[in-house]
């Protein structure tokens, strides 16, 4: 995106960007996953995403129900990614069951790779729900899906 499309860089000034798909699939192999339906005693499901202790953690998620194999606690450097569904058009869908957050790329053609020029409106979203991560979903650009900055270096 140029920055004058880019949410979080309107919003929040040149620092922020939204992730591209690169950054989602390195937040989904680099950092350790955990499903709750109890965010902080708040009632509010998601995946809380801890900075990995150790190398063996990284990747590992911890799906609906599951039990984390170390010790992590909301004391740990961690994020936040509530299931705030999305909306289209005019109607809200998913809340409390999923989570579909934008990527700041274009979506690819599947066949060369490159971007493709004809779907412009089109870009990626990382979409999660109790029994997984996937940061290769594409759709219009339109839709309401959530913004999550991250501050470059």
């Amino acid at each position: 995106l140029l920055p004058e499309d880019d949410a979080a860089t309107v919003v929040l000034g040149s620092d922020y960007s939204i992730p591209t798909v690169a950054d989602w699939k390195e937040l989904r192999s680099q950092c350790y996953w955990v499903w709750t339906k109890n965010y902080n005693n708040q009632n509010v499901s998601g995946y809380i995403v801890y900075k990995a202790k150790s190398a063996g953690d990284k990747g590992i998620k911890v799906y609906y129900d599951g039990t984390p194999s170390v010790s992590y606690s909301l004391f740990d450097a961690h994020i936040f990614l509530p299931t705030a569904g999305h909306y289209n058009v005019s109607r809200l869908y998913g809340l409390g069951g999923f989570g579909d957050y934008w990527s700041s790329s274009l979506n690819a053609d599947y066949g060369s790779g490159s971007l493709n020029a004809d779907y412009p409106s089109n870009a990626r979203y990382c979409n999660f729900h109790s029994s997984g991560v996937d940061p290769y979903f594409n759709s219009d650009r339109c839709d309401g899906r959530s913004v999550r900055p991250v501050k470059r270096p």
